[in-house]
């Protein structure tokens, strides 16, 4: 297991700030999501390897936010891990960690971001095994959405069909993917400010 955290521009307790909580794909875009973003807002990171049952999830998560100021948006970005859970207990865990962040920290913006396909390591050109599994978390995860009400980046869309996005593990994007999300996802962030 590994945790990942990161403060940007941490003395600054005024401007806005975002705050991107998820895995490894959510560090890929976080850093250049900021600098698309230009100093109008600041892009915080909770990023872990724990699937949504991990019992340290959220308190990962309780560790973070208290440090922050003045975060006003949350991107919650899960489904590359835990696949141990059938889609039913990742519904329900990953329900379980939105119900727990959304009412503790009820006074900012929540956003699901949708997870991104993978594709086979020795063909790009080939969604991996696992596609009808992210494409069902995803469907869990727009449920859990509406039913807290929640707005809704889908990352999955921005880069389903471009396999030049990919890096050639297949699973975590190359920079031109992750700038193309970052940039897609600071006009979604600006609507929200």
């Amino acid at each position: 297991e590994w945790d990942w955290t990161w403060f940007d521009n941490a003395p600054d307790k005024n401007s806005d700030r975002i705050l991107v909580i998820g895995d490894s794909i959510t560090v890929g875009y976080r850093e250049i999501l900021s600098k698309v973003a230009g100093g109008r807002y600041f892009v915080d990171g909770v990023a872990t390897s724990k699937g949504v049952d991990n019992l340290s999830f959220a308190s990962l998560i309780d560790y973070v936010i208290p440090q922050l100021g003045n975060t006003k948006v949350v991107l919650i970005n899960n489904g590359l891990h835990g696949w141990h859970l059938s889609a039913d207990n990742y519904e329900k865990h990953y329900d379980a960690l939105v119900k727990h962040i959304t009412g503790k920290y009820s006074d900012m913006n929540f956003v699901i971001v949708t997870t991104t396909p993978v594709r086979k390591k020795d063909n790009l050109d080939e969604y991996a095994d696992n596609y009808t599994e992210v494409l069902e978390r995803n469907k869990r995860a727009l449920k859990i959405a509406e039913k807290y009400g929640m707005a809704v980046f889908d990352a999955f869309s921005v880069v389903k069909e471009r396999v030049d996005l990919y890096s050639q593990d297949g699973v975590h994007l190359a920079e031109s993917g992750y700038e193309l999300i970052a940039k897609n996802l600071d006009e979604f962030i600006t609507k929200l400010l």
